[in-house]
């Protein structure tokens, strides 16, 4: 009876308390300059048609280059990791769906040129450039049968203007709806390796106020 008290007392004297256990909060610090270029931004939330996916822009600070760098992302609506959908080393930004949900498209400068509109099949493959405008690209829409895309642009500086009819004076207007048109269905050609019929330009107008398109068929 005496050895079972002993061992009580014992253990009671050696049993470091618990809350000296817990380990003491930190003291608030400064921010550095390496925890600023730690800082992510968040932006241009764009949902996909079928609600299943979230795409986003991620901006970076590099130190060591002195600029700021923006890749594309998507996540699941019900969690999990972001995929990538735009490399390093090339900034990308205004992440559109194809209304129809096949087509990934974006706004990129590569290759030292202007911002051009990029598409990007959900299938599989690299992105394709789907724009070749000499003052490059401001904003860009698309319509709600994903076959057209309306463009916003700038007038384009006299050296850029008079560098592009160098570089192709066979290229038609600029603002031609027409073009613009055929450039996508060359793109919807190239996927799925079939012509293209004809299409009708009589075909709805864009309302830059509403930012919709407007039906002028008669």
């Amino acid at each position: 009876m005496k050895l079972d008290l002993c061992l009580a007392a014992a253990l009671l004297t050696f049993a470091p308390p618990l809350v000296a256990q817990e380990s003491a909060p930190k003291s608030p610090r400064s921010i550095t300059i390496d925890d600023f270029f730690q800082i992510r931004d968040v932006s241009q939330p764009e949902l996909s048609p079928d609600g299943q996916w979230v795409a986003y822009a991620v901006r970076a600070r590099l130190l060591k280059d002195d600029k700021s760098e923006q890749r594309l992302f998507m996540v699941s609506t019900h969690g999990g990791d972001p995929i990538p959908l735009t490399a390093e080393a090339v900034s990308s930004s205004h992440p559109r769906w194809s209304p129809d949900g096949k087509y990934f498209s974006f706004l990129s400068a590569r290759n030292g040129a202007q911002n051009q509109v990029w598409l990007l099949d959900r299938r599989g493959g690299e992105a394709q450039r789907l724009t070749d405008v000499a003052q490059g690209v401001t904003d860009f829409e698309w319509s709600p049968d994903s076959t057209r895309v309306v463009l916003i642009l700038q007038d384009p500086k006299p050296e850029d203007a008079e560098s592009a009819k160098d570089k192709d004076k066979e290229k038609p207007d600029w603002n031609s709806d027409a073009f613009y048109q055929r450039q996508l269905e060359n793109v919807w050609a190239d996927y799925h390796d079939k012509d293209i019929p004809e299409t009708n330009f009589d075909w709805q107008s864009w309302n830059k106020q509403e930012r919709s398109w407007e039906d002028t068929k008669q």
